[in-house]
């Protein structure tokens, strides 16, 4: 997809990305990235028994997908100037091993922020395998305005 600038961009508007397996690999990875060992993302015996059945990848690691989704995309390659933020994160289903996700990012708003740029305002949601959103957030990116 070729790259847009902030005034390429139109309200309402939605991008789909490819999916992405999440595996037992990126899982391990990033529990050692991240220092967090809880048992819930690690101990398949201890996950077994619980409501879940298995572990459950963390949500902050499809988060990362889904971000790295939105810039594998191509459309804020040679645009974006900053991350500006999340508003809002929900982790609304649990993520397993081996699910594969992909990431719709829909415009919710753009604000003009000077002459030179401005913030789209993204409706970020990964969906499932089985077409169920398992993450929802809200995201901020700040953006060139056409050269």
């Amino acid at each position: 997809m070729e790259t847009k600038y902030f005034d390429d961009f139109e309200t309402g508007e939605t991008i789909t990305t490819n999916g992405r397996t999440i595996t037992e690999a990126d899982q391990l990875n990033y529990a050692a990235l991240s220092g967090n060992y809880d048992p819930i993302h690690l101990d398949a015996e201890r996950m077994a028994d619980s409501p879940f059945g298995e572990r459950l990848v963390y949500g902050y690691l499809v988060l990362n997908v889904m971000e790295g989704q939105k810039v594998q995309t191509g459309v804020i390659e040679d645009s974006v100037i900053a991350f500006y933020g999340i508003d809002e994160a929900r982790f609304v289903e649990p993520v397993a091993i081996g699910d594969t996700i992909h990431t719709e990012l829909t415009v919710l708003d753009l604000e003009p922020k000077d002459e030179d740029s401005g913030v789209v305002v993204l409706e970020e949601t990964a969906i499932n395998q089985t077409d169920d959103a398992v993450v929802v957030a809200e995201t901020r990116t700040l953006v060139e305005r056409t050269p």
